[in-house]
């Protein structure tokens, strides 16, 4: 039964005839079924009937009815709404016991009605469709149905057997989705109504009366509260019926493809594109969709690589189906390039809007493909024709249609392959249940104006038509400004102006609540507001999308068009030829298509403008643009209806304002609110009187607003309007008058809008309000206010996703967990300690986890992590809490001292390095560690450090001789030492016992310095390395620290936050080492040296030796009185030249090139000539070589070495041809020094020098031969031939005679040297005694190799004595030449007392060679020599020094000997006593000792013991070595004796007569008859072969050192690998391993393997490091991020070390010898490798390598059994 309403008989009217007239046309059997059951009367009864097919209907004639009739008719029979479907004639709805609970219930559902028979074909499709109609024609409906047809059929048939079904209804606008949903639920509840008791229906009454709607945007309610999954794959059966927008659903599918979740949608993409296009004109504006839709829109887009069609693409796309700008196409692709290449300029990424387009084809397959795969075949595609003309659309069905089939195609040949594709149905509903025929028929006309030029743009359709007919638009033309009076649009005055007071006094009392007008955009609708006020809804084209009014005023729509008049007159040649306008001028479209391309777009906005009424359009133009368009509609129409539908001026304009209740305001304010029409909404309630709508509305307004400035406005703009909206929006929230649910919604909206404006802290705050706790944690935590969030995690945790509970609780534990806060948490941040502990472990935040382990007195756990984490200060001061464990404080002291030495390693001076804050906090710490409780070596240790620090110097000299007699800690020694001698004393005045404890020490010094430079692989020892401040890496890898000696980083960088610290490789390292070890032993050594040489007591002043005195103020040498000259101050001058020695040849020894530098020669030569004088002093009262004690001589054999090492390379360096004047000088030192030192036949080697062999000065010739008088001295100073006291005389008298420069002390030493062996070789000549018997000598003058022998020439006796008197007539002579000259003087020269003394000396040989001489005629002579000394001039006494010398006697010639040596402490002379002569001979004097010998023999060894029993056991091959060889050797007499014969005496009385009466001519002839002997028996002898031989072995090895010297060091990869292999070999000769296929693979990949390991440990430990460092000082913006990060490479370096132990080369695993087990460490070595980030190219390649070798190896011939050749390879 269908009540239209109650009416009584007088107000039926003729509305029913024309009700009648329409039900009329339903059919015949309709007509008969409702005939009456028993005719008369005015009561009818029902007629019951079942349902049968309709019959065509034939439509009478219509009825001529007036406006008001017609509309009351369209009220009657259209619903209005989709809440008035029960008001709709044709909905039927069955009276069933559901329908009936319904009303009894007051439950608001919608029940089931009869659908016409084209919406029942369309519900019982059984095969994908598509159903076109505008809106109103049921294209929801029937989708609804067909989905609820499923439901239930499930529900009541197949719940039990089969799953639920799948449905998804997706559409484009969510509060569509919203309302289909509610439409949907209220269906199947009322369907449900019917089992209902009438107890559950009046609770269902009370609970329906208490519901009250909401004003919230349903946009704006979250995704995660809609109770749908985020992701497709998760949604389970109860989802379903499942209705969502579009987006919703793209988004879960790509959160499925991508495995992400988009967070938010891009609601600005619109307004930021916006910018772009406005710089164009507004041929763009249909360029801009077009460009969109085709260009990077269309389906054939997606497949290029680029997102895009390219040009050749383009434009070959077919008019047919693309045709607007099909004959422009390179002018619009012109200007997308250019619309790319501004978007770049702009900062509008492209690709942000391919992106989208590239996740919609995969959405739409994806879609296609999981609703499709159901058992429901197809799909059902419903679309609203209006919209797909609208403006800039390029959308056809028809496309989408091949779009789809092609997919499903797809997929039934690749997925569903037993299943064929169907071809999609396709329905139109043409009936509009909502618009009358006279809106319908004008829009339809639009449509084929549209379809007769463009076909291609659009579907084609058939028409559509409405139920009943209506009012025909009304077009108002002929108005112009002046005429136009808009108040007679709104309120239908008549041609008569009124008062403008009366116009607003209507205009405050009316408002048109269900009329819209329409205008062009936002600036016509401003303009018209300006001219209007505020009254009427007024939107634009765009905004009116969507929505429905009963009346729609189009205004100006020709006026503000961008097409000109003369385009818009295209639309005249559509008239009908045969119409009456027909001859009306239009222009040719063929001509010039693309030119009325904007004619297109602008009818298709026409349209949509028409087709949003419903009863009631008037379309207002004062434009001329409007008349091609009103003569259109005037021929297409029936000229007499389309004249009643035109408006000019002088007619009443029709009334169009009508009066509004407040309830009508309130809902159509609700209705506007619902579409996003707020300022519209706003006007409505407040018309309706409802403030807190009006609040509410302009929030969403003002947001609305700060959405379209993105992207226009600046950012400063842009986060001022989003904060003003989120105050209104906090304002609505506060308000109690709202629903909790809206204030909820409204802070949530508040919280979004401060999230876009940058305010996160009133975000956080407005996300509170709105209870959504887990958003406000999240912005507390942006912020930094980790107090706040983790108050919220603890007290709401049920209100937030555990997910992210867990992760922001973490943060929070990060935060307050990663460094020492002032502040505490707020809550507490665990439950348990094992908790804290595993989370701090997990994290590796030490410095918590410590903080943790001692609040637990877990000290010694709490120091391991600060050690392991790089913090030995906290490390030692956390063992040294743990006060009752000895081992704790044991390992606090060993800690401190690695650091120690780390921060002030070798040459790190302590000073600088306590400028440290860190060095100082340690070296403080060493007074709070018990010493006691250290071992000894650790204890001493420490003490110098502390010592250091103090610069207590004595402590450190106790120290390092500690250090150096107990030998075990030579490292600390040598720091010590350095420090000591950090800076020398001045070295000029100290006496020569302190030179010599100075010597001693910084030889120690500087021994151990050469030891180190001198080491082949110092850095593989522990204790270099810890001395040098090296840290050992890895295998082949060590960093130096800061500031340390090998470090070129300075100490500064120290405490940087990151040291970046250079490495290096061993090989490197140590020649690195041995370089700086060796310049620095350099430098120290050069700078002692010069200190040194200028030490006074390295020589004395002879002036104030022999006279107390010295008259040179200047003087630089030592002062020593004769009486203080003993034998101990001989030996300790002559120990501290041979330590000096020893030091300068340590420094030679590390650096042999200096040798060849002319400084070192000069050096050596000079240190030479001191050791000289020193052995052999100017004065004998100095002492002599016969005092020599070397057993009191420190290093005496190191030094003995030495001397003939120089003395040797001196020799061989000699040139007489550029040195003449010193030559004779330098070689007689020498050769006398290598005699003294080397008792091995030196004249070997000097009779090999340069000097001696070939180079010969002229005036070093003597006779007519040319004799070289080098010969001579060396045959005089070796005493072999019989001739060598001849050749010794001989060489005085050229020197003396020739008066060749020489150093005069040298030359009296070779005399003396002449003289005593002529009084040695005088006394073996004597018959009467036995030989030597009664010989009285110096000491001194009885040492020597050959003097002993019998049978030597003494002829020259009387030249020797002619050559000594003029020398002392040349030292007598005051004005004497430059000859002679002496070392120590200035310039050289001799002075008056030098003279004498010189003097004195000679006169002592004098005496001594006639006392020890029976030849009358020799004593006379010496005593007529001696006599002439004495002066002649009165006034000038004789000397002093010699003046007793000048009255000798031949019986007293000791006496002036023994008056001169009473001052002297020292023996100077002996009395030989043969062992059968002692009973009868008496002593001369007391200070003349007696030597009792039995043979000739025993004297050399008796005399000088201790001289003959050190040197005479250095082989003279023998290199200087500065290491001590420590040895006792002793020798029998017998040992030294060379030739027994040449001992036999051979009557030298006999020869003594033939001396005294050899005639002096004779003696001189004996010059020339002398010298070829001499020459021929010193002439040195060829190599011998065995000589030769070694000498080309040692050329060869020589050689091959030299070779590795050059060869390139081995650096980076390819050191540290072989490092690895060095050490796998070494094990592999340990345990024995033989020949098999395991050791090839250890000794073969497996290095590449460990080293990859070994880099991969090196960057985990850098990324560890460097994340740390983040985490530390970063802001809190990247916790999480860097916590994830940081508990990954925590678990990495675990996993690493645990690997590195188990593969290191000695571990127990490669015992075993198990390949497998070696190939899946290899593999996961590789995925640990593989899991870092940053790793080096060589670490990939070396882990390839092993790979390959290991696991991926070829395969063997036999299980586990290597071929037998690859073995042997």
């Amino acid at each position: 039964i269908r009540i239209y309403g109650i009416y009584t008989h007088t107000q039926v009217n003729r509305i029913w005839d024309a009700i009648g007239q329409h039900l009329a046309g339903k059919g015949k059997e309709y007509r008969r079924r409702n005939r009456p059951a028993e005719p008369g009367g005015d009561i009818y009864l029902p007629a019951c009937f079942p349902p049968e097919t309709t019959q065509t209907d034939i439509k009478p004639t219509p009825l001529v009815l007036s406006a008001k009739d017609m509309d009351e008719l369209h009220s009657l029979l259209v619903a209005l709404k989709q809440s008035d479907i029960l008001r709709s004639l044709d909905k039927y709805v069955t009276f069933s016991q559901g329908f009936l609970n319904g009303l009894i219930a007051n439950q608001d559902v919608e029940h089931v009605f009869e659908l016409t028979p084209q919406e029942r074909e369309v519900v019982d499709c059984k095969a994908s469709c598509y159903v076109l109609g505008r809106s109103g024609t049921g294209k929801t409906t029937t989708m609804l149905f067909k989905m609820l047809g499923i439901q239930r059929a499930w529900e009541t048939e197949m719940s039990g057997t089969m799953p639920k079904p799948r449905q998804v209804f997706v559409t484009k606008s969510r509060v569509l989705a919203l309302k289909v949903e509610e439409y949907f639920t209220k269906l199947l509840e009322s369907l449900a109504l019917a089992g209902y008791s009438l107890d559950q229906l009046k609770q269902m009454k009370d609970r329906n009366t208490m519901q009250v709607e909401g004003l919230v945007d349903p946009d704006d309610v979250p995704e995660d509260q809609s109770g749908i999954p985020m992701r497709y794959s998760a949604l389970e059966a109860n989802h379903f019926p499942l209705f969502v927008t579009f987006d919703k659903l793209a988004r879960m599918i790509v959160a499925d493809i991508v495995a992400e979740i988009l967070s938010r949608k891009d609601k600005d993409r619109e307004a930021q594109e916006r910018p772009v296009w406005l710089v164009y004109s507004e041929f763009m504006g249909i360029a801009k969709w077009f460009i969109l839709g085709v260009i990077k829109g269309s389906e054939r887009s997606f497949s290029c690589p680029s997102g895009f069609l390219d040009e050749k693409t383009y434009c070959s796309l077919p008019s047919r189906s693309n045709p607007t700008f099909a004959t422009q196409r390179k002018t619009i692709y012109a200007l997308f390039e250019a619309y790319c290449k501004l978007q770049k300029a702009t900062s509008v990424s492209t690709t942000s809007q391919i992106a989208p387009m590239r996740y919609s084809r995969r959405c739409c397959e994806e879609t296609s493909l999981k609703l499709s795969a159901s058992r429901l075949p197809g799909l059902f595609w419903a679309g609203d024709t209006a919209q797909t003309i609208s403006a800039g659309s390029s959308f056809r069905f028809d496309d989408l249609k091949a779009f789809l089939y092609r997919i499903e195609e797809d997929q039934s040949m690749t997925i569903i392959q037993d299943r064929s594709v169907t071809q999609p149905t396709s329905f139109q509903l043409a009936i509009n249940h909502r618009s009358h025929g006279g809106i319908v028929n004008c829009a339809h006309a639009v449509i084929e104006l549209i379809s007769r030029f463009w076909p291609n743009s659009i579907d084609g359709l058939q028409p559509e038509h409405g139920i009943v007919d209506g009012l025909k638009p009304v077009f108002f033309h002929g108005w112009d400004k002046d005429t136009v009076r808009y108040e007679q649009f709104l309120f239908g005055s008549s041609g008569s102006r009124k008062s403008s007071s009366a116009l607003n006094s209507v205009r405050v009392a009316l408002y048109i609540s269900r009329l819209c007008i329409l205008v062009r955009n936002q600036a016509a609708r401003e303009k018209l507001r300006q001219q209007v006020g505020d009254v009427g809804l007024i939107m634009t084209l765009y905004e009116s999308k969507g929505l429905e009014f009963n009346d729609v005023l189009l205004y100006n729509f020709f006026e503000d068009s961008p097409v000109d008049l003369s385009r818009w007159r295209v639309v005249l040649g559509a008239i009908d030829k045969n119409h009456e306008l027909s001859n009306v001028h239009a222009p040719a479209f063929e001509r010039d298509e693309g030119r009325y391309a904007g004619v297109c777009s602008e009818l298709k906005q026409l349209y949509v403008g028409i087709t949003r009424a419903r009863k009631n359009m008037w379309i207002v133009d004062k434009s001329e643009k409007c008349e091609p368009m009103r003569v259109w509609f005037h021929g297409l129409l029936a000229p007499a209806t389309w004249a009643e539908s035109n408006c000019t001026p002088g007619t009443d304009v029709p009334h169009l304002a009508v009066s509004s209740t407040t309830d009508e305001w309130k809902e159509f304010g609700r209705s506007l609110f619902q579409h996003k029409r707020y300022t519209q909404a706003m006007h409505c309630f407040e018309r309706a009187c409802l403030p807190h709508e009006v609040n509410v509305s302009e929030a969403y307004h003002l947001r609305e607003l700060a959405r379209a400035s993105v992207g226009v406005a600046s950012p400063v703009k842009q986060q001022d309007a989003f904060r003003t909206a989120a105050k209104a929006f906090v304002d609505c929230g506060a308000n109690r008058y709202h629903q909790t649910r809206e204030r909820l919604q409204y802070y949530r909206n508040a919280a979004d809008c401060y999230v876009r404006a940058g305010d996160d802290c009133l975000a956080a705050d407005a996300y509170v309000h709105a209870e959504e706790y887990e958003l406000a944690a999240k912005r507390y935590r942006k912020v930094g206010n980790f107090g706040k969030t983790l108050h919220l995690v603890s007290t709401h945790s049920e209100k937030i996703a555990p997910e992210s509970a867990g992760d922001l609780l973490m943060v929070c534990r990060l935060y307050y967990c990663k460094d020492k806060q002032e502040t505490r948490p707020p809550e507490p941040l665990f439950e348990t300690f094992e908790e804290e502990l595993d989370f701090l472990d997990t994290y590796d935040l030490d410095v918590a986890l410590v903080e943790l382990l001692e609040s637990h007195e877990k000290f010694v756990e709490a120091a391991e992590l600060h050690l392991g984490e790089g913090r030995p200060l906290d490390a030692i001061k956390s063992f040294l809490k743990d006060k009752g464990n000895d081992a704790a404080v044991s390992r606090a002291g060993g800690i401190l001292l690695d650091n120690l030495w780390r921060h002030c390693s070798f040459g790190v001076s302590v000073k600088d390095a306590l400028q440290n804050n860190t060095t100082s906090q340690f070296f403080a710490l060493i007074k709070e560690i018990p010493l006691e409780k250290l071992v000894p070596q650790n204890h001493d240790q420490l003490l110098m450090f502390q010592a250091a620090a103090e610069d207590d110097r004595e402590a450190l000299e106790k120290l390092a001789t500690s250090f150096l007699e107990k030998g075990k800690d030579k490292t600390a020694a040598l720091w010590t030492l350095d420090h000591c001698f950090s800076r020398l004393p001045p070295l000029v005045d100290v006496t020569l016992q302190e030179l010599t404890v100075f010597l001693r020490r910084y030889y120690a010094y500087a021994r151990l310095l050469f030891l180190v430079s001198s080491l082949n692989d110092p850095i593989g020892n522990h204790n270099i390395r810890k001395l040098m401040g090296i840290t050992e890496v890895s295998h082949d890898k060590f960093n130096i620290y800061p500031g340390a000696f090998l470090s070129d980083q300075p100490t500064s960088t120290i405490d940087s936050a990151v040291q970046t610290l250079p490495s290096f490789n061993q090989q490197a390292l140590n020649r690195l080492l041995g370089e700086r070890m060796r310049e620095h032993l350099r430098v120290k050594v050069s700078e002692e040296n010069k200190r040194c040489y200028k030490a006074k007591v390295l020589s004395q002043c002879l002036s104030f030796v022999m006279n107390d005195a010295c008259n040179y103020g200047g003087c630089l040498q030592e002062h020593v009185p004769m009486t203080l000259l003993n034998q101990t101050q001989y030996n300790a001058r002559i120990g501290v030249h041979l330590q000096q020695m020893c030091i300068l040849q340590l420094l030679y020894s590390a650096q042999p090139h200096l040798r060849r530098y002319s400084s070192v020669k000069s050096n050596i030569a000079s240190w030479l000539n001191h050791l000289y004088e020193a052995v052999f002093p100017p004065v004998c009262y100095q002492g002599s070589v016969a005092d020599i004690d070397w057993s009191t001589i420190q290093n005496a054999s190191d030094g003995i070495r030495i001397v003939r090492e120089w003395v040797r390379d001196a020799i061989y360096s000699l040139d007489p041809i550029n040195d003449p004047e010193t030559f004779l000088t330098l070689i007689l030192r020498l050769t006398k020094l290598s005699f003294a030192f080397d008792e091995l036949d030196p004249i070997q080697y000097i009779t090999r020098a340069r000097s001696v062999r070939f180079f010969r000065h002229p005036e070093l010739l003597r006779g007519p031969e040319g004799a070289y008088v080098v010969y001579d001295m060396l045959a005089s100073i070796e005493g072999v031939t019989p001739t060598s006291i001849s050749s010794g005389v001989l060489y005085l008298h050229h020197v003396v005679e020739k008066k060749l420069p020489m150093n005069l002390s040298v030359l009296c030493d070779y005399a003396e040297d002449v003289c005593s062996s002529i009084s040695v070789a005088l006394h073996l000549n004597r018959q009467d005694v036995p030989p030597l018997h009664g010989l009285v000598l110096p000491r001194g003058w009885l040492v020597g190799r050959n003097k002993f022998q019998k049978g030597k020439d003494m002829r020259l006796i009387r030249l020797f004595l002619d050559d000594m008197q003029n020398l002392l007539n040349v030292l007598r002579q005051e004005t004497s030449q430059e000859i002679y000259w002496l070392e120590h003087t200035k310039n050289g020269k001799i002075t008056a007392i030098h003279r004498n003394i010189f003097i004195q000396r000679i006169c002592r040989m004098l005496c001594l060679l006639a006392y020890n001489t029976h030849i009358r005629d020799i004593r006379g002579r010496v005593i007529d020599i001696m006599s002439r000394l004495h002066s002649i001039d009165l006034e000038r006494a004789t000397p002093f020094l010699y003046r007793r010398f000048t009255d000798v006697s031949k019986d007293g010639f000791l006496q002036p000997l023994q008056f001169y040596d009473n001052q002297s402490v020292m023996e100077r002379f002996v009395q030989l006593v043969h062992k059968s002569k002692i009973s009868s001979t008496r002593s001369i004097s007391p200070r003349v000792k007696q030597i009792v010998y039995d043979r000739v023999d025993e004297i050399p060894i008796i005399v000088p013991p201790r001289l003959v029993s050190v040197r005479s056991v250095l082989p003279a091959e023998e290199p200087a070595s500065v290491h001590p060889a420590p040895h006792t050797v002793h020798l029998e007499p017998q040992a030294v004796a060379r030739n027994d014969e040449s001992t036999q005496e051979d009557g030298p009385e006999a020869q003594g007569e033939l001396l005294d009466t050899l005639p002096e001519q004779q003696q001189g002839e004996a010059d020339a008859t002398l010298s070829p002997a001499v020459d021929k028996l010193i002439r040195p002898a060829e190599p011998s072969d065995a000589q030769v031989a070694a000498a080309r072995v040692i050329q060869g090895a020589y050689r091959e050192y030299s070779k590795r010297l050059c060869r390139p060091v081995r650096t980076g990869t390819t050191a540290e690998r072989h490092a690895i292999f060095e050490a796998c070999l070494k094990h592999v000769a340990s345990w024995g391993w033989k020949l098999s296929p395991y050791r090839l693979l250890y000794l073969g990949p497996f290095p590449h393997m460990f080293l990859a390991l070994e880099r991969g440990m090196t960057t985990a430990h850098v990324l560890k490091a460097r994340t740390k460092a983040l985490l530390k000082v970063g802001g809190h913006e990247r916790l999480e991020e860097l916590g994830r990060r940081l508990s990954e490479i925590t678990s990495l370096v675990k996993k690493g070390a645990s690997l590195r132990e188990k593969l290191d080369p000695g571990a127990p695993f490669h015992k075993e010898r198990d390949i497998k087990a070696l190939q899946r460490a290899v593999s996961e070595v590789k995925e640990f490798i593989q899991a870092l980030r940053g790793g080096s190219s060589d670490t990939l390649q070396e882990l390839t390598i092993a790979y390959k070798g290991i696991v991926d190896r070829k395969a063997t011939s036999k299980e586990g059994r290597e071929p037998l050749s690859q073995c042997r390879r």
